[in-house]
């Protein structure tokens, strides 16, 4: 037997990993098989989906109505051309204004007279309809009411039909609806759908009062039917009143709450000047979310406020207050005309939602720490470590196992969802997605390892860890993700916060994914090469924090798996800065030798204990390879923890061992046998002296007395997939031992271990 290098070690440990991996082939393969199981559900549902849309659109789009030289809608009516977006819109279809109404609270007050200044007036009926509010202020009251009288224009009780848009205009329409999505040439003509619900405003609505008018879809025509609603126009005293209104409106929780449309400050207007503020609620563009499951949900942003209808009424009332008949007609509103756009992509993976998938990717997070944690409650690893097998080895051949399952989980992952169809992985370059997730897995793995040297107990550390995966989906969709989408935060906040790993796998499923949509459909691009330099997207900022966290990870790994603590690290760095200063470590010697001076007075007395010291004294300063094992006044103390006074196990133990010789040691529970025996197998350090092992100094050569020595520890260290043959095999290696000198030691050993009963 020689010294085994660190390569050999690595081949040993690798073909070890590589038969009980063999041993262990279906649970591997479910593992690796599980992202083909979700992305083929996904696929198929999203299958059915496209079977289906293509069923309904099985006749195909015609778009030679909508050519540009095609006259087949009149100017003066509503609406015009319906083109698919698939087709051109050569020119866009009319629409009449309308007025952006605030929920309905089905309240109506009965309000007395325009100078009431009670919003929450005790005397409520239930209506059909609630009252739309208009709050008014200004300087000169007298003016505000004739200006606010002539807002409403009047109109006779009962049926009326619209032939023509230029009357429509005459007409105040309104709309509880919010336009929360854009689609296309019907972004403005939604209001005016089958579906939708209208109103025409007036101060004074009978009981069967309706406006009907016809609309031109295409190639066919409906009527619309708006019922009607009251307006109402409130005093205030002055601006702070109103303000102060126009918030408690707003935010207070009451159900019942008077909902306002809009307010208008007047200020110092009269006939000669007109000075205006228009207040109106903005709340509405902000983000607007839809719940779809408890882990997904659709987000959009109202993209129109309806706020030129608001000065257009105002307007037109002081222009007739100046003149009859005086006014500024807002007729119509109208998209631009545009080009055909191409059919756009079904994709339903925002329905699971983004925590799905971050779940799948760190479902190996809780596989990797019941490995490293099994071996070590096992006490595999120091068997192997008292056999040869040093740090180095161990973890760069479980890095890479662990690398190169994760990389195949993720392949697995990445390839089975492009051919499902799922967005987040076909869109994005795949050489983008091979270096982010390749920086995410390799962190994952280091802070898995960092996360083994906490734990001694398996179940502890599988329940903990699958906790762990499943708590952080949850608080990177419902923490995270509202702070990172708050655009009045600082994005500090979300850069800090990216620290956390399972923080920093949701940006990137963030940012992979489409953004929800309506009806299915994307047109999302996905990120590329080019892309990555883009602060937008954030991915150069996560690829050097998952880097940085990486080296972090791996450092304190290496450090808290020699030292067991940090404490305890800095602990023994100080301890050996002094004993390289002091020389013999003479501070920590006397301090071990005044806590049980009175207990060993006996005992140094005794003459067959000063004749060992003589004896090791002379063979440390006269070499004499007859003797095995030389140990010079070692020393072992376990340091006191929660105010416990320190534990002195082995005290200036001086012993010399010849070879051949048969040694036992005897003595009672706490004597310090253990202790001792671990110190020379390499499996504790001692606090102060040394022993030699065949003249190597257990201190500076053990990796080279692990080739020349044997351990048979107390409980059976062996692992469970292994037979007998196969254990004898890894140490053999790990004792350096190759090709026909192992085969010769696997046959001498054959009889005597009873071959056949493994």
């Amino acid at each position: 037997m020689g010294s085994a290098n660190c390569l050999a070690q690595t081949n040993a440990l690798f073909r070890k990993n590589l038969v009980m991996q063999r041993r262990n082939c279906r649970a591997n393969c479910c593992l690796v098989c599980f992202p083909f199981l979700i992305c083929l559900l996904l696929g198929g549902t999203q299958l059915l989906v496209i079977i289906a849309y293509r069923s309904s659109h099985r006749s195909g789009i015609d778009c030679g109505y909508c050519a540009a030289g095609t006259k087949s809608w009149i100017d003066s009516k509503v609406g015009g051309l319906d083109c698919p977006i698939q087709c051109p819109l050569p020119i866009a279809p009319k629409w009449p204004p309308v007025l952006q109404l605030p929920l309905d609270s089905d309240l109506v007050n009965e309000l007395g007279s325009f100078k009431s200044t009670n919003l929450t007036d005790t005397s409520i009926r239930r209506a059909k309809h609630s009252p739309v509010k208009f709050l008014v202020t200004g300087a000169n009251q007298p003016f505000a009411e004739s200006v606010m009288s002539n807002m409403l224009p009047k109109h006779d009780d009962g049926l009326k039909f619209v032939a023509d848009i230029s009357t429509l205009a005459d007409f105040v329409l309104g709309t509880y609806a919010m336009r929360v999505m854009s689609s296309g040439a019907d972004e403005l003509g939604s209001d005016f759908d089958h579906y939708s619900h209208l109103f025409f405003l007036q101060s004074n609505c009978a009981a069967k009062s309706k406006l009907s008018f016809l609309i031109q879809a295409g190639r066919g025509n409906f009527t619309k039917d708006a019922e009607c609603i009251e307006g109402l126009f409130l005093w205030r005293e002055n601006s702070s009143v109103m303000n102060s209104e126009l918030y408690r409106d707003r935010y207070q929780e009451d159900k019942e709450t008077n909902k306002i449309a809009s307010a208008y400050d007047l200020m110092s207007s009269d006939l000669n000047k007109f000075n205006l503020v228009v207040s109106y609620n903005s709340s509405y563009k902000g983000a607007t979310q839809f719940s779809l499951s408890p882990l997904s949900s659709l987000s959009f942003s109202p993209i129109m406020l309806r706020i030129p209808r608001l000065l257009n009424l105002v307007s037109n009332a002081y222009l007739e207050l100046r003149g009859s008949h005086t006014k500024m007609q807002f007729e119509f509103v109208k998209d631009m005309p545009r080009a055909a756009q191409p059919e756009m992509t079904i994709d339903i993976s925002f329905l699971v939602g983004k925590v799905v998938f971050v779940w799948m990717i760190m479902l190996l997070f809780p596989v990797i720490l019941s490995n490293l944690v099994y071996e070590k409650q096992q006490r595999l690893r120091t068997i192997m470590k008292m056999h040869g097998l040093g740090d180095m080895a161990y973890w760069t051949i479980s890095y890479c196992y662990f690398l190169f399952l994760s990389l195949l989980y993720i392949l697995f992952l990445v390839v089975f969802g492009s051919w499902a169809g799922i967005m987040l992985f076909k869109m994005s370059e795949f050489r983008v997605q091979f270096l982010v997730y390749f920086a995410y897995m390799n962190l994952q793995i280091s802070f898995a390892f960092l996360m083994a040297t906490y734990f001694s107990n398996v179940r502890t550390a599988s329940v903990t860890g699958y906790l762990f995966t499943i708590g952080s989906g949850y608080l990177a969709e419902y923490l995270f993700r509202p702070i990172f989408e708050d655009m009045t935060l600082s994005r500090n906040w979300t850069t800090l916060m990216e620290f956390f790993p399972p923080f920093s796998l949701y940006r990137i499923i963030y940012e992979f994914s489409p953004p929800p949509s309506p009806f299915y459909l994307t047109d999302f691009s996905g990120i590329q090469w080019g892309d990555l330099s883009d602060r937008k997207n954030g991915m150069k900022e996560i690829l050097i924090i998952m880097a940085l966290e990486w080296a972090t990870f791996l450092l304190l790994t290496f450090f808290l798996d020699e030292f067991g603590t940090l404490r305890n690290g800095i602990r023994k760095m100080v301890s050996v800065c002094h004993s390289s200063g002091d020389g013999n470590s003479q501070a920590s010697q006397k301090q071990t030798i005044q806590l049980q001076e009175s207990e060993y007075s006996v005992e140094m007395d005794r003459t067959d204990v000063l004749r060992e010291r003589e004896i090791v004294e002379q063979l440390l300063q006269e070499s004499d390879s007859s003797y095995s094992i030389v140990c010079n006044n070692l020393k072992k103390v376990y340091h006191g923890k929660d105010g416990n006074a320190e534990k002195i196990a082995v005290t200036g133990l001086s012993l010399s061992m010849q070879r051949g010789q048969c040694f036992g040691i005897l003595g009672p529970n706490g004597a310090g046998k253990t202790s001792l025996i671990s110190m020379l197998t390499g499996f504790t350090k001692p606090t102060s002296g040394t022993a030699y092992i065949n003249g190597m100094d257990i201190r500076l050569d053990m990796g080279k007395i692990y080739t020349g020595i044997g351990v048979c520890p107390q409980f059976d260290l062996l692992w469970e997939t292994l037979t007998g043959r196969e254990h004898l095999m890894f140490y053999g290696r790990l004792k350096n031992l190759r090709c026909a000198a192992l085969d010769r030691v696997m046959s001498a050993n054959r009889f005597i271990l009873c071959w056949f009963s493994f």
